[in-house]
Formats: structure tokens, sequence, C-alpha cells
């Protein structure tokens, strides 16, 4: 493992009280917070309805992103 974690908040989370808890318990070398982009909740759904991992992976593959997170 290469000391990495994905922390995934439910909708309603304070992400700024969480990360000062996660810092003051670990430590950390660095926090990151991301949110879920418009590409991932496209290929979610669409693999969801294929109901298919490979299906995923191809999908997501296929999908590029242009100039300001537009979908291309």
């Amino acid at each position: 493992m290469d000391g990495t974690y994905r922390i995934v908040l439910m909708p309603g989370t304070d992400p700024a009280g969480v990360m000062a808890r996660l810092a003051a318990a670990i430590a950390p070398a660095r926090i990151e917070l991301s949110r879920l982009r418009l590409e991932d909740v496209f290929v979610r759904i669409v693999a969801e309805a294929a109901g298919n991992e490979v299906a995923s992976q191809a999908l997501r593959a296929s999908v590029t992103v242009g100039p300001e997170g537009a979908l291309a």
C-alpha cells in the first residue's frame, strides 16, 4: 500500500470539519479535496444501467474531457 487513502463523505457532511479532524488525528503530509466530476457521474449512471464493470472501463476510456471539463 502506498499510504494513500480516499475518504468519501456523505451528502451534507462538512468537508472542512472532516479535514481538520483528520489532520489532528494523523498529521498527513497532504490533504486534497476533490469533487465528483461530470464524467464520473455519467460513467456511473451508464455503468449501472449496463451492470458490467468491463462496460464501465470501456466507456471511461472512450470519454474525453475537453476544455473546462466539458465532455467531448
